[in-house]
């Protein structure tokens, strides 16, 4: 097809992520659309829906994020439906122990150590080399552990510093020493920064992020 439906052959125009691959096609995940892998070369959607028959596969049809880790694996963020691990060397969905299942996953990217990182209500990590998850949540007897709230957007830094967007604002994980540090809420106790979505410009040492109702910051 060279037009993007959802499974009921309807129209869709919600598209939550987009990343490409080594052979230039497009992924992109979709509200009611599943996972679609778009080819520049022929104009061509190829669909890939939730199928009760296969456990490994997405668990519904609302992906909400995708990354390429460096073993050319993608990873699917659900919505309410966990994490998923996807083959593009083989096109074929791959077993994880623990995926999450009634989890939004929000947004995945790389760490420095080469781990899948990904956005919750707090964060989780997934050793690739294994699939073994380890998640990090908001503990009130932690002071210096996660922030409360909605974890939404993720950044891995040069120096390998993890960068959090929240409905809390903006926070930074070391994954050196395990610790967190706030950053917005810390410098205007008054403004919640609700981070959204981050963007670090090529060659350039600057990282905007967007927010929820209070424009853009660099």
């Amino acid at each position: 097809s060279d037009k993007m439906t959802n499974q009921d052959g309807r129209p869709e125009k919600t598209v939550n992520a987009i990343v490409e691959d080594s052979k230039g096609n497009l992924w992109l995940g979709v509200w009611w659309g599943g996972l679609k892998k778009f080819s520049k070369a022929t104009g061509v959607f190829t669909d890939y829906y939730a199928d009760s028959k296969n456990p490994d596969g997405l668990l519904n049809n609302n992906v909400l994020s995708l990354c390429i880790d460096r073993s050319n694996d993608l990873w699917i963020g659900n919505h309410t439906g966990g994490l998923r691990k996807f083959s593009l060397n083989t096109g074929k969905f791959l077993p994880l122990e623990k995926p999450e299942k009634n989890v939004s996953i929000w947004n995945i990217c790389i760490d420095g150590d080469g781990r899948i990182c990904y956005t919750r209500a707090g964060i989780g990590f997934v050793n690739t080399s294994n699939n073994a998850f380890e998640t990090l949540d908001y503990s009130k007897d932690e002071p210096e552990g996660i922030s409360s709230g909605y974890h939404y957007a993720v950044f891995t830094d040069r120096a390998g510093m993890l960068w959090l967007g929240s409905t809390e604002g903006l926070s930074f994980y070391s994954p050196l020493n395990r610790r967190f540090a706030s950053y917005l809420k810390l410098i205007d106790t008054k403004k919640r920064y609700y981070i959204t979505t981050f963007y670090k410009r090529p060659g350039r040492q600057e990282i905007w992020f967007g927010t929820f109702g209070n424009g853009i910051i660099r």
